[in-house]
């Protein structure tokens, strides 16, 4: 497989652990993030638990959207990945 084609896809755990200093694993995570090529791919459901955690812990939320913005982070895998599925047949209504 090319370089080109391969992507790094990134869970909640290691973007709060980036993004904040306070984190047991944010010396880990910069070590490892900071090895990799922008961008890193993941999905909303990650954004959002992210951002909640951050804010719970005292980091700053707005930090991910900030790197949804510079290309950080990108959900187009998302996008590639639904391109390629077949679609799924539509559902009978429930007899309820």
């Amino acid at each position: 497989m090319s370089a080109a084609a391969l992507r790094t896809v990134v869970d909640t755990g290691p973007l709060v652990a980036v993004l904040n200093a306070n984190d047991a694993h944010h010396a880990w995570a910069r070590e490892v993030l900071g090895k990799l090529s922008p961008p890193v791919f993941t999905c909303e459901a990650v954004l959002s638990e992210a951002q909640f955690l951050l804010q719970e812990r005292g980091g700053d939320p707005l930090a991910v959207l900030v790197w949804v913005r510079q290309g950080v982070i990108s959900l187009a895998l998302k996008r590639t990945a639904a391109r390629n599925r077949p679609r799924a047949k539509q559902a009978a209504p429930l007899k309820l």
